[in-house]
Order: C-alpha cells, then sequence, then structure tokens
C-alpha cells in the first residue's frame, strides 16, 4: 500500500470523486511518482497511517535515512503522479515546486 491516496490523485486530474474506471492506471502512475519521490530524495518514504495493531507507524531500525510521509511529501507525489497522468507522451516529473516541496528532505547530496 502506497502513499498517495487515490482520492486526492482523482480530485488533482479532475476526476468524479465516485468514477473508479481510472483506477488501474491511477495506482500505476501514484505507484511510480513515489518512486520519483524516493529517488529524489535518496531515501525510503513510508507510509504515516497505522497498517496494523502494533500501533503507530515506524521506520525500521535498519533504514537510517527512511522518512514518514507528511503533508508536504504528499503533495508533491501527487503533483507527479497527476503530471504523469496529465502529460503521458513527454512529461516533465520534477517541476520547480516539485523540488520546492522536497528539497528540504533530501539527503547524500555530497559535497
Amino acid at each position: 500500500m502506497g502513499w498517495i491516496p487515490l482520492e486526492a490523485l482523482r480530485d488533482q486530474v479532475g476526476l468524479d470523486p465516485q468514477d473508479t474506471s481510472h483506477d488501474d492506471k491511477l495506482r500505476r502512475y501514484a505507484a511510480a511518482a513515489e518512486k520519483v519521490v524516493e529517488n529524489f530524495l535518496n531515501r525510503r518514504v513510508y507510509p504515516d497511517e497505522v497498517v496494523s495493531s502494533e500501533g503507530p507507524p515506524d521506520i525500521p531500525e535498519d533504514d537510517e535515512t527512511g522518512i514518514l510521509v507528511d503533508e508536504q511529501i504528499r503533495a508533491a507525489g501527487i503533483v507527479i503522479a497527476a503530471e504523469m497522468m496529465d502529460n503521458r507522451e513527454a512529461p516533465r516529473v520534477l517541476s520547480d515546486g516539485v523540488v520546492s516541496l522536497l528539497y528540504p528532505y533530501r539527503v547524500g547530496l555530497g559535497i
């Protein structure tokens, strides 16, 4: 389960909230956008919702750079997925706005 909600992605691309006919395609774009975000950040992004009865979400101990998704990261992912859907031929995946949202979370830049 990813961290980009289909409802938010449907809204971003202007689909009726009840129209689930594009959900398979939206899931593919959401998964790809999540990977783009993780690649840009140089870190794994984990869902923030509780997925079991074991308690709040957590980052595995062996992942030193992992981060829980927050609204800023989620917004960037939604914009990326919507851009992929709107411009299937030649998407401009990382717009200046997306970079501005994600850059504060980026690690491992080097010198």
